[in-house]
């Protein structure tokens, strides 16, 4: 990924984690915490495919920037890992709705995460839109 994804502060060259990596954990540790409060019949079933749809959101991401899209086939794989973040982020939140229907969070509780979720998917899609542009500057 290109400097577009740091944050406004940090200076050119700064070895600091890109913006959508602290973005990613931040939104997982506001997972953990809604997590928490889960009632016991929950907490083995919904609240454990939830936490592991939000680890494999980091996990796709971190897969996907390892990728150096050199030919083709690396772009595929990387665009393959950037959908995977996509699905699963589509994931947990289906999942954070079912949590609701079933009255093991509040609809109240869902506010920040559902932000945090939707910056996700916004730098996420910025992401892909770069690639490609880039993709079809080097053809």
């Amino acid at each position: 990924m290109q400097n577009i994804y740091r944050s406004q502060t940090q200076k050119p060259g700064q070895d600091d984690d890109m913006l959508l990596f602290k973005k990613i954990r931040t939104w997982i540790s506001t997972t953990a915490r809604l997590l928490e409060h889960f009632p016991k019949k929950m907490r083995f079933t919904l609240k454990d495919e939830i936490w592991l749809q939000s680890l494999r959101v980091l996990t796709s991401a971190l897969g996907a920037n390892q990728i150096k899209p050199l030919n083709q086939a690396d772009a595929q794989q990387r665009l393959r890992q950037q959908n995977d973040l996509l699905a699963a982020l589509t994931t947990a939140d289906h999942l954070m709705q079912v949590a609701v229907e079933q009255g093991a969070l509040a609809p109240s509780r869902l506010g920040e995460w559902s932000t945090q979720a939707a910056e996700i998917r916004v730098i996420t899609l910025g992401w892909i839109k770069s690639d490609r542009r880039r993709s079809l500057n080097t053809n």
